[in-house]
């Protein structure tokens, strides 16, 4: 953007570029006072101490501030403790859950007295899924769900591992025992109830369920797609059961639900690494940008250390949409955060600030697909920054871009680091009221 400037009665508005320590362009936008009377609290208005002061709007590229790191790291949140596992048989992704029925009960206590969970009459599997995430063929959609013949490691398992260091005999899991066939029909279709698809066990259930009580769930159950054209969000999954219950010569005929355990997703491709010059936020695992910058203390002569500043923002430019599967495939919330300490020494690790008035943003993938920037206030932050003493050195503020929470979603998307191309990069934009030097007569 060119810098306008408008002075006095009969503004005139000129274009010229400026630059901030000889290399980018920077924005000013001069604005005085067009009054054409006299103001009330001076006799002689011009010759007033700060009189004719100009407030400047000023677009600072993050190439072009003192300074400007920038880095992505990924690993936040993993298909093992997202709240959600994605079935998935199309042509750009392939994708299983994983999980335990672990939770069986030996005892029940039924009217303070402790009965005998003894003989288990049968089995149904039940995955709930989110009705706003779901894409199947017209005629609806089947998922097989097997016993495994290799034990997983939720929290290391990937397409080609059950965990580190022990590939799976077959990518995408060792299928055992076929368990249960589970049918989703086409939404809205009169045999849809519910957010629920059920299977009942073709394995005999009494042996199944002593066996997965007596070993934590055993191997597990590994759930899969049949039909291409789908992808399905699960977010809960149970074995309900018919079973008796018995204390001596008393028996209970119980139903229950035993919640499932250990669940992850693995999928593949496995997303791109992110590139240096970019900024990722959100996806599986979880990536969040990290970036630290150090305004000039002056730019073309108008000083910022020392100014009023009115107004702070940070703008960045999203990418193009990443290649399928990865697209971020909803509008989601995300934040703005402190970080407490050097990301490139503590990485990931690095604790995040206490921060109350974190700015929020919305990310949805229709804006950010057209280019539209997100514009964050950060405006306490560079009044803080501009408050600092001249004679002093003000430290580097440190933030972040964060999904909200993280791990919401498979996709994610990107937004130009220092490193991308020269529009793409962040920008730093302050509405400013440059110092006022006061001269002693």
């Amino acid at each position: 953007m060119s810098p306008a400037f408008s002075r006095g009665p009969g503004a005139r508005r000129a274009r010229r570029r400026r630059r901030v320590r000889g290399a980018a362009a920077v924005t000013l936008l001069l604005l005085a006072a067009a009054c054409t009377e006299r103001s009330i609290t001076s006799p002689n208005e011009g010759s007033a101490p700060g009189s004719g002061t100009p407030t400047v709007e000023i677009t600072i590229p993050a190439d072009s501030m003192m300074v400007w790191r920038d880095t992505t790291y990924t690993g936040f949140a993993t298909p093992g403790n997202v709240a959600f596992w994605i079935g998935a048989n199309t042509d750009s992704l392939e994708s299983r859950p994983l999980l335990r029925i672990a939770a069986i009960p030996d005892t029940l206590t039924i009217d303070s007295l402790a009965f005998v969970a003894d003989t288990f009459r049968d089995a149904q599997l039940r995955l709930t899924y989110d009705t706003t995430d779901i894409v199947i063929p017209a005629g609806g959609t089947t998922f097989k769900a097997y016993v495994l013949n290799r034990s997983y490691d939720a929290s290391q398992a990937t397409w080609d591992r059950a965990a580190d260091g022990q590939p799976w005999d077959s990518a995408g899991g060792d299928l055992g025992p076929l368990l249960a066939t589970l049918t989703l029909k086409p939404l809205g279709s009169d045999s849809v109830v519910n957010d629920t698809i059920t299977g009942d066990s073709e394995l005999p259930p009494d042996s199944l369920l002593k066996a997965w009580r007596a070993s934590g769930g055993g191997h597990g159950i590994i759930v899969v797609p049949q039909d291409a054209g789908t992808r399905v969000r699960f977010v809960r999954a149970v074995l309900a059961s018919n079973f008796d219950a018995v204390h001596g010569d008393s028996v209970r005929k119980l139903y229950q639900y035993f919640p499932a355990s250990g669940q992850t997703f693995i999928y593949s491709p496995s997303p791109p690494a992110p590139s240096p010059s970019e900024l990722r936020v959100g996806g599986v695992p979880a990536g969040r940008g990290y970036f630290e910058f150090l305004p000039p203390d002056s730019v073309e002569g108008y000083r910022l250390r020392g100014a009023q500043i009115s107004r702070a923002e940070l703008a960045f430019q999203p990418l193009g949409a990443p290649a399928a599967p990865f697209r971020l495939e909803r509008a989601v919330r995300a934040r703005l955060t402190a970080l407490a300490a050097d990301f490139f020494q503590l990485g990931p690790k690095t604790p995040v600030a206490g921060w109350a008035s974190a700015p929020t943003f919305s990310m949805d993938p229709d804006s950010l697909a057209t280019g539209t920037p997100v514009r964050l206030d950060v405006t306490t932050l560079l009044r803080n920054w501009a408050g600092t003493p001249a004679d002093s050195t003000p430290e580097t503020i440190r933030l972040g871009l964060e999904l909200l929470p993280d791990g919401q979603t498979l996709g994610y998307w990107s937004f130009g680091g220092v490193a991308a191309s020269a529009g793409a990069r962040p920008r730093l934009r302050l509405l400013v009221t440059p110092p006022v030097p006061f001269t002693v007569p």
